[in-house]
């Protein structure tokens, strides 16, 4: 119980046996060099959670493919480098051709007066527009609910490369904005009618009057809605276009079925 308080030295202690593993609870302090700990395979993959903050060099980046050439929405950025210019770019054809004659001298035409914006006021200059929501719509009855069901109604000298509709506005000074024609809501925006309803459902699209070549798809909303999501759009990448290159307007559905007793003569072109 009183052990001896002598003095012993170090050859009188047992020796510690070298297999008795150290306690993993009081670890070692010791400095450990670069080469003793073990190293990190390269197939662990980094936490997504927590990404590298690294410099990345250009050369790591996917490159862009090369066929996109419009600009999307989110990014804000400058467009200079993506801008298509007006005597180099291909026009799409027709999402289905309904008069092949027509549509070769529509061709020729669309080199000169593309979409054709302005039609009433040829000799307008480009003006930055910004499209307003108009939240007043009067009551009115459902005439077409649906873009299939208005197609039925349109003359073929409203219909725009066999694919859109082009409604124009029966009064040429009419300007832009809101009005009520007929006991049915429209938009007006450079001489044409845009269905405005907000209980009928429109399928529109935004287009590069350029191109012929659908930008972004509004499919089944309702009419207001639709239009003042595209028309927003539109605005947009027209500022950085510095033209009106880019449109909107309902897709054209051709039903084979229908006899639609049209002139073919009197198509979008027919007064120029």
């Amino acid at each position: 119980r009183t052990p001896s308080r002598g003095s012993y030295s170090s050859s009188s202690r047992p020796s510690r046996s070298s297999d008795v593993r150290s306690n993993p609870r009081t670890p070692s302090r010791g400095s450990y060099s670069s080469s003793s700990r073990p190293s990190r395979s390269s197939d662990v993959r980094s936490n997504p959670r927590t990404p590298s903050r690294g410099s990345y060099s250009s050369s790591s980046r996917p490159s862009r493919s090369s066929e996109v050439t419009t600009p999307r929405r989110n990014s804000r950025g400058n467009y200079s480098n993506s801008r298509p210019t007006r005597t180099s770019h291909s026009v799409r054809p027709p999402r289905r051709v309904i008069n092949r004659r027509t549509i070769e001298r529509h061709t020729t035409i669309h080199h000169h007066h593309y979409h054709r914006p302005n039609w009433n006021r040829p000799n307008v200059t480009f003006n930055v527009h910004h499209h307003y929501h108009y939240p007043n719509i009067p009551y009115h009855r459902s005439y077409w609910n649906t873009s299939r069901r208005y197609s039925y109604n349109i003359p073929y000298s409203s219909i725009y490369w066999d694919t859109w509709i082009r409604h124009r506005i029966p009064v040429a000074y009419w300007d832009n904005g809101f009005r009520f024609y007929e006991s049915y809501p429209y938009f007006i925006y450079n001489g044409y009618l845009h269905r405005y309803s907000n209980v009928d459902r429109c399928d529109y699209e935004l287009v590069d009057g350029w191109t012929n070549e659908p930008v972004e798809y509004y499919d089944n909303y309702q009419c207001n809605l639709g239009y003042d999501l595209c028309a927003d759009d539109r605005d947009y990448y027209n500022r950085y276009e510095n033209d009106y290159r880019y449109f909107c307007s309902e897709r054209f559905y051709y039903d084979d079925s229908h006899n639609y007793d049209w002139n073919f003569e009197r198509d979008f072109y027919y007064d120029l």
